[in-house]
């Protein structure tokens, strides 16, 4: 997956291991490989936080975009 995103294996690893820490990630062992699937009920709520979030952050743009012009 580094070799991939062209990202440090540690970084990709310690990235990996908060969102498992986080509940976006279920793991499974297979022999010396980690299998990583994501948890939807999780990543449903975080991108809908994440739009919540944004919609938030519009109007107050707009309004400071108003003023100044």
């Amino acid at each position: 997956m580094f070799s991939l995103s062209q990202l440090s294996q540690p970084l990709v690893s310690r990235h990996l291991k908060q969102m498992r820490e986080s509940g976006y990630l279920s793991t499974k062992k297979q022999g010396k490989w980690i299998i990583y699937t994501l948890v939807k009920n999780h990543l449903l709520d975080f991108i809908i936080s994440s739009i919540e979030i944004q919609e938030e952050k519009i109007p107050a743009l707009i309004s400071c975009k108003a003023k100044t012009i």
